[in-house]
């Protein structure tokens, strides 16, 4: 793929989970229901307000600044985050057993490994 769509395609990617963590900090319950999730209280509330924007702005963030600067080095950050996303839904699948909406997210973050990896490896072979 050409690196200016692979630019692109991770900056979207950013952008997309920049506004997901946004959504968790600024009205942390409904964006909980979109994820099945419920806050337990002012505390859960709390949780959802910090850890949830967290990955998703920490992960939009590194990987909208590694689109901008085409530096595959601060694209490690997002990968991690998003393998071990993908990871905890398999897991999950083998353990909990399936429901027929495990599936979207699990395609969303296996693209965006892929997006990552690939814009990664143009990167790299850039910087070389």
């Amino acid at each position: 793929m050409a690196p200016m769509a692979l630019r692109i395609l991770t900056g979207l990617l950013g952008l997309l989970f920049i506004v997901i963590g946004i959504g968790f900090f600024t009205r942390p319950a409904h964006a909980a229901a979109n994820f099945s999730l419920t806050a337990v209280g002012i505390q859960g509330l709390a949780t959802l307000r910090a850890d949830f924007p967290a990955f998703f702005i920490g992960t939009g963030g590194f990987a909208l600044y590694g689109a901008w600067q085409q530096c595959a080095r601060v694209l490690v950050f997002p990968l991690v985050g998003l393998t071990i996303a993908l990871s905890g839904r398999v897991v999950s699948l083998a353990i909990d057993g399936y429901v027929p909406t495990a599936f979207t997210p699990m395609i969303v973050e296996a693209i965006g490994i892929i997006v990552l990896a690939a814009s990664y490896r143009s990167f790299a072979l850039r910087q070389s």
